[in-house]
């Protein structure tokens, strides 16, 4: 068996140093792995969109905790170090627009729709959450519309002048600066004007049966529309109109003859709005 003195065997004692990064992390800097004992190694991370660093929690000797983002580590002994970080808060307040109704518009008829849109601008964002209205008030209850980014409702108003008032709130609990409209409301207390084209008021008839036409129309008198039109109770046709438009109406009803002829008969027309 042949010995050599001479040889000799030299050793490294190297430690594993593990890293990582929890909830809001992106990456961390160098993955886990081998090192020197005494090794001095600089670590750092990145967060993801939408969070800020906070801080390092190490263990093992050389470990680092705290708040620097990108501190040294001396590997004396396996370490572990993991990346902590924190949501950004949404301080950006979000916005919001009345598309409709327009300021300075009159309205005859109440309740009127109220719509707009609403954005939650800044980043991070949380998004908007919620669109909420008043009328002529902003210290009473704010009524929830329907939608959130693109929104409509409906309101009543008084007669007379009033203020639309809209605010919107972002998932952090933000609310938009007021947007506000100026409307008029004014009751429409015109009904529609009737005419009755045939028979001719004093016309002489022969029979029970009749047929009763003419025209109705609110045009110029609130421009509501007409939405029926009776003879003597008898709903006639084509008795309805939009907006300041006309309704041809006519109308066959069964005259009631008590009395030998001839004899005097009224025929009521009457016509409703919207």
């Amino acid at each position: 068996m042949l010995f050599r003195s001479n040889d000799t065997a030299n050793f490294t004692t190297q430690y594993l140093l593990t890293t990582g990064y929890g909830a809001g992390g992106s990456s961390v800097s160098p993955g886990s792995g081998w090192y020197n004992s005494g090794a001095s190694v600089g670590i750092s991370t990145t967060p993801a969109s939408g969070y800020s660093f906070s801080s390092w929690t190490g263990s093992g000797s050389g470990s680092y905790s705290g708040s620097s983002p990108s501190p040294s580590i001396t590997m004396n002994a396996p370490i572990t170090e993991l990346a902590n970080f924190v949501l950004i808060p949404d301080t950006t307040p979000p916005t919001v627009l009345i598309s409709s109704p327009t300021s300075g518009q009159t309205f005859t008829t109440s309740p009127v729709t109220v719509s707009g849109t609403a954005t939650d601008p800044g980043s991070p964002s949380s998004g908007v959450s919620l669109v909420q209205v008043q009328v002529n008030s902003t210290s009473g209850t704010w009524q929830t519309v329907s939608g959130t980014t693109t929104w409509n409702t409906s309101v009543a108003l008084s007669s007379g002048a009033n203020t639309i008032y809209v605010r919107s709130q972002d998932g952090a609990g933000n609310y938009s600066s007021i947007a506000s409209v100026n409307v008029t409301y004014t009751p429409d207390t015109q009904g529609p004007a009737i005419i009755v084209n045939s028979p001719v008021s004093g016309a002489t008839v022969t029979s029970t049966s009749l047929t009763v036409s003419g025209t109705a129309s609110d045009s110029g008198r609130g421009n509501n529309g007409v939405s029926s039109v009776t003879v003597n109770g008898v709903t006639a046709s084509n008795d309805t109109a939009s907006g300041a438009n006309t309704a041809y109406w006519a109308a066959t009803i069964t005259l009631n003859v008590t009395l030998p002829p001839p004899q005097t008969i009224v025929i009521t027309v009457v016509a409703n709005d919207t």
